[in-house]
C-alpha cells in the first residue's frame, strides 16, 4: 500500500511536469510557508501554533516596485491532535505591482477540520472566507489610445471610464488533503495530497465601469513526501505544487534535502526535530530554477529562495529573478 501511494505520486508529477505553466493570483516558490495559499485544509494539520510572515520581491530590472509581504496564524483547537480535531487560521497578503501603484490586498479566515482515519492516515476538509481588494494609481496608467502614432500623449483622452481607484470583493474557497505516515507516532506525515479551490464565487475585480472582469477560478494541487536514508541524518523531500488558472497553469517541482543535526535519522526515526539544515532546487515551469535554503532551530525556522530565471515564454528573460524570504514559529 505505500509503494503504491509514492508510485501515485510520481505519476502525478510526471503527468503535470509535460503541461505550460503560468499563474494570476499571487504564487510563492517556498509554498511550504504559505499553506492559506496553497488549501485551507493545511491549516494546522502539523502544529498546534504556527505563526509565518513572509515577503518576495522580484523583477528588479524594471526599476518599479513588485513587492508581496505576507503574515499568517495558525490554531489547531485541541490539544490531542492524534484524534480528529478543528482548526482555525487566518492570513493576510498585500501585493503591490509596477508603475501603476497596482494593489492587491487579501484577508481571509479559515476553518479546517482534520478527520482521523486510522493511526496512519487523516483526510482534512477547510474552507475560507475573507476580503479581497484592489486599487491602482490609474494616474500613473498609460493607454494604447494615448499614443499619437509617434509618442505618448498624456493629454489625450484614455476612452475608459472609472468607478474609482478601489474595488473590494468577498472571497470563497474551499480543500481537502489526504495524509499519511509510516508510523502511527510521527507527528509530521510522509506522504500528502491535496486539492483545493479559490475565488469559488468569481469575485468581480475590475475598475472600469464597462466591464465585469470575474477572477476565475484558481485551482490548487501538491504532492508532498519525505525519506529518510537508513542510518544517516539526512532526510529526502520531494514535492511538487500546480496552479491552475483561466487556462494558465503554473507548475513548480523539486526537492529539499535536510541534515537532522540534533537527530539520528534511522528508520523508524525520532518523533521530534530540534535543530536541521535544508538546501534544495526545484524547476518552475515559467523557465526558471529556484534554489532554496531553511535552517530550523527548536521552534524557529528561516527559509530564504531565489529564482534564476532562463526561460523566454513571458519575454522578459532574466529580469524574472526574484528573493523570498520566510520566518515562521510553530509549537507542536
Amino acid at each position: 500500500m505505500k509503494k503504491f501511494k509514492y508510485c501515485l505520486g510520481c505519476l502525478l508529477i510526471i503527468q503535470l511536469l509535460y503541461s505550460n505553466v503560468y499563474s494570476q493570483d499571487v504564487v510563492y516558490s517556498s509554498f511550504e510557508y504559505t499553506n492559506g495559499m496553497i488549501n485551507p485544509a493545511l491549516i494546522s494539520i502539523t502544529h498546534g501554533l504556527q505563526l509565518t510572515a513572509g515577503s518576495r520581491s522580484q523583477w528588479k530590472k524594471f526599476g518599479e516596485s513588485y513587492n508581496t509581504l505576507n503574515a499568517s496564524g495558525e490554531f489547531a483547537l485541541s490539544q490531542n491532535r492524534k484524534k480528529s480535531y478543528l482548526a482555525t487560521g487566518i492570513d493576510f497578503y498585500t501585493d503591490n505591482s509596477g508603475s501603476g501603484n497596482l494593489v492587491s490586498n487579501s484577508l481571509k479566515g479559515s476553518l479546517a477540520y482534520h478527520l482521523a482515519l486510522s493511526p496512519y492516515d487523516k483526510l482534512s476538509l477547510g474552507m475560507y472566507l475573507g476580503y479581497l481588494g484592489f486599487s491602482s494609481n490609474i494616474d500613473n496608467e498609460r493607454w494604447g489610445s494615448q499614443f499619437n502614432g509617434e509618442n505618448y500623449n498624456s493629454t489625450i483622452s484614455s476612452g475608459e471610464t472609472f468607478i474609482g481607484s478601489q474595488k473590494s470583493s468577498v472571497d470563497a474557497g474551499f480543500g481537502v488533503v489526504y495524509s499519511t505516515k509510516y508510523e502511527s507516532y510521527l507527528i509530521i506525515p510522509t506522504f500528502q495530497i491535496g486539492l483545493s479551490a479559490f475565488h469559488v464565487n468569481r469575485p468581480n475585480t475590475s475598475i472600469i465601469s464597462s466591464q465585469d472582469n470575474k477572477l476565475p477560478i484558481r485551482w490548487s494541487a501538491f504532492v508532498n513526501t519525505s525519506y529518510l536514508i537508513k542510518n544517516t541524518k539526512f532526510e529526502i523531500k520531494p514535492s511538487i505544487n500546480a496552479q491552475y488558472q483561466n487556462d494558465f497553469l503554473y507548475l513548480i517541482v523539486g526537492s529539499m534535502c535536510s541534515f537532522n543535526i540534533t537527530t539520528k535519522a534511522s528508520f523508524p526515526y525520532s518523533k521530534k526535530v530540534t535543530e536541521s539544515f535544508s538546501a534544495g532546487l526545484f524547476y518552475r515551469s515559467s523557465g526558471a530554477i529556484v534554489g532554496r535554503m531553511s535552517y530550523q532551530k527548536s521552534s524557529w525556522n528561516l527559509g530564504v529562495s531565489y529564482d534564476i530565471n532562463f526561460g523566454s515564454k513571458s519575454g522578459i528573460g532574466s529580469m524574472r529573478s526574484a528573493t523570498e524570504i520566510n520566518l515562521r514559529y510553530s509549537i507542536r
